[in-house]
């Protein structure tokens, strides 16, 4: 994560309801995605400072291997279904 988002989102980081949500999910014994390390994964692309728009994605991918952080965006060259609708 780039750092002047880590100095923007560090205070929600520590917010109950945010610690909340990662002891869920790491109690989970189900696999998550994205992988946690990718959560956050548009924060290392772009500056705060650059940024106009921000798309957050609707819909989960499910599959293994395909979210990986990035909204409407897959690592495979199947399309998810949300691009057809």
């Amino acid at each position: 994560m780039k750092p002047d988002w880590q100095e923007l989102l560090t205070e929600e980081f520590n917010k109950d309801y945010y610690i909340n949500i990662q002891n869920f999910l790491k109690r989970q014994t189900a696999e998550i995605y994205p992988k946690k390390e990718d959560i956050f994964k548009v924060y290392e692309f772009c500056s705060l400072n650059n940024i106009k728009v921000l798309i957050i994605g609707q819909d989960p991918y499910h599959t293994p291997g395909v979210a990986h952080g990035l909204a409407f965006s897959t690592t495979q060259d199947k399309r998810p279904p949300s691009y057809f609708h």
